[in-house]
């Protein structure tokens, strides 16, 4: 990238990383990207992305949303967006890819 692209190239990685991290945990994230979860840390760690805390995951398995929503940084729903937050943190009925058909 040239030195005027490189703010916009490092803004979308950052991005695209913190959609991937709180949508699913680190580790089928990094399933999914053929790294170790180890990477993703690295790399959230060097881009300044904010992860879930400890115990997020286990409260989403068991679709306690209001609690998750609740984890969820303002920086995170700012960049994200609200339709972001209500498919994959649902108050009323399970996110659309838990959902049987």
């Amino acid at each position: 990238f040239c030195p005027n692209c490189m703010p916009a190239a490092r803004k979308n990685k950052r991005k695209r990383l913190m959609r991937m991290v709180w949508s699913k945990a680190t580790v089928k994230v990094a399933l999914d990207l053929g790294i170790s979860d180890k990477a993703i840390e690295k790399q959230c760690k060097r881009l300044e992305v904010p992860k879930p805390p400890v115990g997020f995951w286990n409260k989403w398995n068991a679709e306690h949303m209001e609690d998750c929503r609740a984890l969820i940084p303002q920086e995170i729903i700012d960049l994200l967006g609200k339709e972001f937050l209500n498919d994959i943190y649902p108050l009323d009925a399970k996110p659309h890819f838990l959902k049987e058909e």
